[in-house]
């Protein structure tokens, strides 16, 4: 299949769908976008998509069009993404919160590395907007996102590699952005570290290294009040300092500052960090 870096013009190019009907929560990552509301929009018949065949829990589905993010007038493609949406649902149950499709052939998609286009949002107390074009999708209300990972060449897709690691983060932060697309705050604050997901992958790159893991424990840092005298609020002044050097305003700052004391005086505060200690030798 030939590389593609502008409007796909014709041809039956495969996209790899991926069905999911369970909520999986990521790392956010600095190189992904979403769509924010979704407005209804007008089904052209200017795209053509066919499902082929169904490989366990992968359905391949043919698409001829255009299936760059955004069209030449700068307005964002969803109705590719509706097209396709459509022809699974018209093959498979409708069961699915999310839909999650790689394709075979590169397209432009900006800055991003992946994408996530928001079908509907119900949910209340975020600063969301509510609206629901599942309709225009093939779904009767259930579906609530479409996430576009692009080409799968920009992915290593053995699950034994570390660098499999990203297509873990990247579909969790993707997934993520159904109800907290606006968590900058965090994005921002993953620079301080040279490796902030490392132990996910440490035991492995221990042992490619020649090493023997003896052992992994967990030490659990928990603060489930909000007191000022305690790690989670001390270290947040810190964040906050580290932030407002990252992309920040001092306004956001102020905001989350502002947000969590609330989260204080509702008793709903809760903080819980995860440290690990690897134990190896070498021969």
């Amino acid at each position: 299949m030939p590389r593609r870096q502008h409007t796909i013009a014709s041809g039956h190019m495969p996209l790899l769908v991926w069905a999911l009907a369970m909520v999986v929560l990521g790392v956010p990552l600095g190189w992904a976008d979403n769509s924010g509301e979704i407005r209804p929009f007008p089904l052209t018949g200017a795209y053509r998509a066919t499902h082929r065949e169904d490989r366990g829990h992968i359905a391949i589905i043919d698409f001829v069009g255009n299936y760059n993010k955004d069209l030449d007038t700068g307005e964002s493609n969803v109705e590719a993404r509706a097209v396709v949406a459509r022809e699974f649902l018209r093959t498979h149950p409708d069961t699915y919160d999310f839909l999650v499709v790689f394709s075979t052939f590169e397209f432009t998609t900006g800055d991003a590395l992946a994408f996530h286009w928001g079908v509907q949002n119900k949910v209340q107390g975020l600063g969301l907007a509510q609206y629901d074009v599942s309709h225009l999708f093939g779904s009767d209300g259930r579906l609530l996102g479409y996430i576009d990972m692009a080409a799968l060449t920009r992915y290593v897709t053995d699950p034994i590699q570390p660098a499999f690691e990203t297509v873990l983060t990247t579909l969790g932060h993707e997934m993520l952005h159904q109800w907290s697309g606006r968590a900058r705050f965090m994005d921002a604050w993953t620079n301080r570290f040279a490796h902030p997901h490392l132990p996910r992958t440490l035991r492995h790159r221990l042992r490619n290294a020649g090493f023997r893991v003896l052992r992994c424990d967990v030490l659990v840092l928990l603060n489930d009040t909000y007191d000022p005298d305690t790690y989670s609020l001390t270290n947040g002044d810190i964040m906050a300092e580290f932030v407002q050097h990252h992309g920040l305003s001092a306004a956001d700052v102020a905001d989350w500052k502002r947000s969590l004391e609330k989260l204080g005086t509702q008793d709903l505060y809760f903080f819980s960090l995860n440290r690990y200690l690897f134990q190896a030798t070498k021969p």
